[in-house]
């Protein structure tokens, strides 16, 4: 191919999916293989007359005979010189990672890799980043998605761009970049472990493709093209889908509380499947930072789990119940209780889900709190130390603004305020540590988040310029009260 065409096909690519614009700085990822050098160099070709600058980055994964990949990184050096554009070499150990790292070898290298390209970027201040994946590797990526029974967003295969990543490539084949390189003198070296099929993407290359060219060379030559094309078609809807689920996501309320993320049961429950696997995958996201290690299978599983028993568990930990009117998703792990710790007047307590409770002197002009967040209590009435700590069996108190100052066991009082089973513990109390009849006797001073005792209100005829004590409970989500 001359050059000036495998040129034009990259810009057209770069023009169509908007991928670099005028300004950017663009990291380029090279390994000396044909791909990355054809990139490198029809990338320089277009840098001045599309306004964007490059540089470039080779890591080095240390997985293979230290002869060859300095043979790379000379290759590559050269290269880069000869282009003026400036060159990285990165050493990563892929190896230290296996006993922290999940997936195959090549699955441990390709994450540590794009880590490595994004510190690089922003270590240099790139803001686009270029990976030379061409045609042929979106039919091998497509035909093993399509092996492990992916959805429309696996079939999509690989995208023109995600984040910083883009790839100007994608439309053009194997054999253009080949006939580009030697039409134009141009070298290469080989990687010599795209040479081992133990590797599943080796076999689908080199095994598995040339068999369906040759038994489809006479039925559907254009095999490939095709597949690009639906990957194409299943991309855009997926897109689609997305927005769907965002719009959805968005309406349901969700949030995050006490160290889980809840949403509203019955939009959730209304919707199609389609968009369930979606949503249900947005909100482990959310709350996990990450969905590797969880598969269709285990969404599918948790789905029918929660429409059948409201309870379904998740690789990592993770476990999703319905509580009342509200799903919620969390580390089982992560529900504990609060040790019990003295509170000081004036002094702070800072609880194990990042909340804490404050206590300070001030008067009655600042008035009496909402009961909720912030309370009001007459010193005269807190003869003892003060503590924080969680529920416990037979805990009881007098819920301010029950008829007749009547007692309620805690346990009733979080059955009334449907408060989550799973978020009882997690709730500080406010207790008084006294003795009655020789014993040691807590009192309940305030259920902090719910309400306090009616023992310990400011009495009606107090004088304005009596001085309180104020608690305020600061919640773990946001930081303020």
């Amino acid at each position: 191919m001359e050059k000036d065409q495998l040129v034009s096909k990259v810009r057209a690519c770069i023009t169509r999916h908007a991928l670099v614009h005028k300004g950017d700085k663009v990291l380029v990822a090279i390994s000396g293989g044909p791909d990355s050098t054809c990139l490198l160099v029809a990338l320089n070709a277009l840098s001045e007359s599309l306004h964007f600058s490059l540089l470039s980055v080779y890591i080095d994964h240390g997985i293979r005979s230290r002869r060859e990949i300095q043979a790379e990184i000379d290759f590559c050096a050269t290269l880069t010189k000869r282009l003026n554009v400036p060159f990285r070499s990165i050493p990563i150990n892929v190896m230290d990672s296996l006993s922290v790292s999940a997936g195959n070898l090549q699955q441990r290298a390709r994450r540590l890799r794009y880590r490595s390209f994004k510190e690089e970027a922003e270590r240099t201040g790139a803001n686009k980043i270029a990976t030379g994946h061409n045609s042929d590797d979106q039919v091998e990526t497509v035909l093993m998605r399509l092996f492990r029974g992916a959805g429309a967003g696996g079939l999509a295969g690989i995208p023109f761009r995600r984040g910083l990543i883009i790839r100007p490539m994608l439309e053009i084949s194997r054999q253009e970049i080949e006939a580009f390189l030697n039409a134009n003198n141009t070298g290469y070296l080989t990687d010599s472990s795209n040479l081992k099929t133990k590797y599943m993407r080796n076999r689908v290359r080199r095994c598995l493709v040339p068999a369906l060219e040759s038994i489809l060379e006479e039925y559907n030559p254009s095999f490939k093209k095709n597949i690009n094309r639906m990957a194409v078609l299943f991309g855009q809807e997926d897109a689609f889908l997305e927005r769907q689920a965002d719009d959805v996501f968005y309406r349901l309320n969700v949030k995050h509380s006490h160290g889980c993320l809840t949403w509203d049961v019955s939009t959730f429950d209304n919707q199609d499947i389609v968009l369930k696997r979606r949503i249900l995958r947005k909100a482990i996201s959310a709350f996990h930072g990450n969905i590797l290690g969880i598969s269709f299978y285990h969404l599918e599983a948790a789905l029918e789990s929660l429409a059948s028993c409201g309870r379904a568990d998740l690789p990592a930990g993770l476990l999703i119940k319905r509580e009342y009117s509200r799903y919620k998703l969390f580390r089982e792990s992560d529900i504990c209780g609060i040790t019990p710790v003295e509170l000081d007047v004036p002094g702070k307590v800072f609880l194990p889900d990042g909340g804490r409770v404050e206590a300070r002197f001030g008067t009655f002009s600042e008035g009496l709190g909402d009961g909720r967040y912030m309370i009001a209590v007459d010193p005269a009435k807190i003869n003892a130390p003060l503590k924080i700590r969680s529920r416990r069996p037979g805990d009881s108190f007098h819920p301010f603004g029950l008829k007749e100052g009547g007692r309620k066991k805690l346990q009733d009082f979080f059955v009334d305020e449907k408060t989550p089973a799973s978020e009882r513990d997690a709730v500080p109390l406010l207790v008084v540590c006294g003795e009655k009849g020789g014993e040691k006797e807590e009192k309940i001073v305030w259920v902090a988040g719910y309400r306090m005792d009616e023992r310990f209100r400011i009495d009606p005829g107090a004088l304005p310029e009596k001085r309180l004590i104020y608690f305020r409970f600061f919640c773990p989500e946001n930081g303020s009260a």
